[in-house]
C-alpha cells in the first residue's frame, strides 16, 4: 500500500522530482571542519563506503556531495589495455542481445531502446546495465576511446532503480530522467552511454558542456551536438551522478553480450 502511494503520488508526479531537489540542497551544505572526518567516516559505516580509497582527506569535503563525487586515488583504478573496460564501479544487473531493437529491464520485462535514446533505430547490437550503489564511485567515464558526437538531456521522472521497482514499473528507465552520450569508437560504430537518474539522484552533471542541467523545474529536452565530435580516450571522465544510480550501455556490435551479472570496477576489463 505504502509503496503504491509512492507511485502514484509522489514518484509519478513533480513530488518526487521536487524532493530530490531538496534532497540535492540539503547535500551542498556546508559542513564545519572539525566535524568532516566523524561524519563521512560514520555515513560510511552506514553504507559500505571504502573512505580510504579517496583522493583526499575526508577534512577536506565541504559537504556531503562533495563526499559523494570523491574521486579515488588514481592507482587503485587502473586503466586495462583491453579495447572496452568498464565506466564505472558498481553491479551489473543484466546484459545481452538486442533484438528488434528491444532490451531487457528485468526478468520478462522489456523496453524499447528508441524510447530510452530518442533517435536511436538499432535494431541489433547489445547492452548492458551497472546499478551504482551509494557506496560506489559516481563518476562515469567513458569505456572505450573514440569522439563523443552529441549528449541529450532527457528530463522524466525519478522512480528509484533498484528492486521491486525495476521488476515492477515496466517504463522505468524510459521515464525516469536521462543522460545520453552518443560515442564512435575507430571503427565509427556507434556506442551510448546512458546515465539514469533515480530518486535522490536528480542531478547529473557532465563536464563535456555547462548547457546541461539536470532535475530542473521547466527543463526541456535538449540535443547539444559537438561539431567537430569531441575526441575522448578510454577512461576519461564523462559524467557524475551526485548519489547512486544506473548506467544503461548499448553497442550496434555483440560487444556487450558476454558481460557476466557481478561487480565491476572502474577502468577494468570484461574481456580480460
Amino acid at each position: 500500500m505504502f509503496r503504491w502511494i509512492l507511485n502514484r503520488f509522489v514518484f509519478s508526479t513533480f513530488l518526487g522530482n521536487f524532493l530530490s531537489y531538496c534532497v540535492g540542497k540539503i547535500m551542498l551544505i556546508p559542513i564545519p571542519k572539525l566535524m568532516r572526518s566523524g561524519c563521512f567516516k560514520l555515513f560510511s559505516k552506514l553504507f559500505g563506503i571504502q573512505w580510504r580509497e579517496a583522493e583526499l582527506s575526508l577534512s577536506d569535503y565541504k559537504s556531503f556531495n562533495d563526499f559523494f563525487t570523491r574521486q579515488l586515488r588514481s592507482e587503485l583504478r587502473p586503466i586495462s589495455s583491453a579495447p572496452i573496460v568498464y565506466p564505472c564501479d558498481g553491479t551489473i544487473t543484466i546484459s545481452g542481445l538486442l533484438h528488434e531493437n528491444i532490451a531487457l529491464q528485468a526478468k520478462s520485462i522489456h523496453y524499447q531502446v528508441s524510447d530510452l535514446i530518442p533517435g536511436c533505430s538499432l535494431k541489433s547490437g547489445s547492452y548492458t546495465t551497472i546499478y551504482l550503489s551509494p557506496k560506489d564511485c559516481h563518476h562515469v567515464f567513458s569505456p572505450i576511446s573514440g569522439s563523443v558526437s552529441s549528449i541529450q538531456l532527457i528530463p522524466g521522472h525519478l522512480f528509484p532503480v533498484r528492486e521491486p521497482y525495476l521488476s515492477t514499473h515496466t517504463t522505468l528507465y524510459t521515464h525516469n530522467e536521462r543522460l545520453v552520450f552518443t560515442v564512435s569508437d575507430a571503427d565509427s560504430s556507434p556506442f551510448y552511454i546512458v546515465m539514469v537518474g533515480a530518486m535522490n539522484v536528480g542531478s547529473m552533471s557532465t563536464p563535456l558542456t555547462r548547457l546541461i542541467r539536470s532535475n530542473r523545474w521547466g527543463e526541456l529536452a535538449k540535443n547539444i551536438p559537438f561539431s567537430p565530435p569531441v575526441s575522448i580516450q578510454k577512461g576519461d571522465l564523462l559524467g557524475t551522478f551526485h548519489l547512486g544510480s544506473t548506467v544503461v550501455l548499448i553497442s550496434s556490435t555483440p560487444v556487450l553480450q558476454n558481460w557476466l551479472s557481478g561487480p565491476c570496477i572502474i577502468g577494468s576489463s570484461p574481456i580480460d
